[in-house]
């Protein structure tokens, strides 16, 4: 390692404080010789690729990409037969070696002599791919660490997305064998966590469960508010919860926080302009000062700068090691997440984006609250009712959630006990429950607080 100064190796060695045990591993391997890709592990993928040959309808049965083969003919390989098969073609040797050079008809016949024995091992065999995989490339990304200090965020952001991928099927099982863990796992029931409101829960089945949830809203009409009102409800009833900011910085948020607790104006909080009196003998400003006890002791507020699913999957982990767990995670909002390698459309960007979202959930199995913007165009009339078309970016949010929540703001004198008439509306919209109830919130803008009103 070149010699750096104490602050400079602080620098150096602090990321690995995110790494997990196995990339730790890696680390070390890479530090210590940084090998390349060995003897057993091209042995490996020319079975994988036989197996395709041999038994073509695997290649619609599991999920196996061109990146997983470390040689680059072998990704050829992979590549034709993927072709070849979505042309009709039967994947066989003798079609995948029309037209092709004499050292890739050698290669594809090596493959197809390699095979393992069956069409029941291919399960085991991908996971040793997918594992090898992970191992080259979490090697690759230490070494341009050890080599480039200033790149290590990147090069961190591509482990934990490896970490993602090889994260999921450890074993493969027939619905027999797992039947008896499933109900052990089944005997408490689905796992709900009431949303801390009644009517939210009626129309959630109970509360939320393990899935991505949609606060669907219009710009400005409330989404944000909505997200951090049910993030503390949720945190007052003891339970551990992350709130992820995007578009606002952390002190934004802990004046909405602050506001709807001590029912002070945020934007005066903002300016430090509590030189008021409340109420007889309650000045604003001590209030404020004496409002630590009142904040819920398991929310944790972020607002990061990175804004990768990748980024976002490692700051749960954070806060689980924080919080000794966690129970819920909020994240305003979706749309201003990016995927900093994608090149397609900007809806291709945001359908990828719900993808990995959606997959970062069901390994996590949390529930995981996020804002989704709607469309407003020229002339549209507010009042109505949103839906799954209006969603910016891609509608396909909409189709990875369990459920969303749409917001529809009104005007309505003499329907806000404090003179704003400023009415709220949350609807569930979802394909997965059967509720077709709506709950009403009275929503009082200058305090950044709800007040729960019965539905009438």
């Amino acid at each position: 390692m070149p010699e750096m100064t104490p602050e400079e190796y602080e620098k150096f060695v602090q990321p690995l404080n995110d790494l997990n045990e196995t990339q730790v591993e890696v680390w070390g391997r890479a530090f210590a010789d940084g090998k390349a890709i060995v003897n057993a592990e091209l042995s490996l993928e020319r079975q994988v690729l036989g197996a395709f040959m041999w038994w073509p309808s695997l290649m619609d049965e599991f999920v196996v990409e061109e990146r997983f083969f470390g040689d680059a003919l072998n990704r050829e390989v992979f590549s034709k037969i993927a072709e070849v098969l979505f042309e009709g073609g039967d994947g066989s040797p003798i079609s995948l070696c029309v037209g092709e050079s004499p050292k890739f008809v050698e290669r594809v016949y090596d493959c197809f002599q390699d095979v393992f024995a069956s069409k029941g091992s291919f399960g085991f065999y991908l996971e040793l791919l997918k594992k090898s995989w992970a191992s080259r490339e979490n090697i690759l990304q230490a070494q341009i660490i050890l080599s480039d200090p200033d790149r290590a965020l990147e090069a961190l952001q591509v482990m934990s997305d490896v970490a993602s991928v090889t994260g999921g099927v450890d074993a493969l099982n027939t619905v027999q064998e797992d039947f008896d863990a499933h109900l052990k796992v089944r005997e408490d029931g689905v796992a709900l966590i009431s949303s801390g409101e009644p009517a939210i829960d009626k129309l959630l089945g109970g509360g939320w469960r393990s899935g991505i949830y949609g606060v669907a809203g219009r710009p400005k009409q409330g989404k944000s508010m909505v997200m951090l009102h049910f993030a503390r409800k949720l945190a007052e009833q003891g339970r551990k919860v992350l709130f992820v900011s995007y578009e606002m910085d952390s002190h934004q948020v802990y004046d909405r926080l602050l506001a709807s607790t001590v029912l002070v104006d945020s934007n005066l909080l903002a300016k430090n302009a509590l030189d008021f009196e409340m109420s007889e003998g309650v000045w604003a400003r001590d209030k404020v000062k004496h409002a630590k006890s009142l904040l819920p002791a398991g929310l944790v507020v972020v607002s990061p700068v990175d804004r990768d699913v990748a980024d976002l999957y490692r700051l749960i982990q954070r806060t689980k090691n924080k919080l000794g767990g966690l129970d819920a995670v909020f994240v305003d909002y979706a749309q201003i997440m990016t995927l900093p390698k994608h090149k397609g459309t900007e809806a291709e960007m945001h359908a990828a984006l719900s993808s990995r979202l959606q997959q970062m959930t069901m390994k996590l199995n949390l529930p995981v609250i996020t804002g989704l913007q709607l469309r407003k165009p020229d002339g549209l009339n507010d009042k109505k009712a949103p839906g799954t078309n209006d969603i910016a970016g891609s509608d396909k949010y909409a189709r990875d959630v369990v459920g969303i929540l749409y917001i529809i703001r009104s005007h309505m004198e003499g329907d806000d006990p404090y003179g704003i008439g400023s009415e709220m509306l949350l609807k569930l919209g979802t394909s997965r429950f059967t509720s077709d109830g709506s709950a009403r919130f009275i929503a009082e803008d200058r305090f950044s607080r709800i007040v729960h009103k019965e539905w009438r």
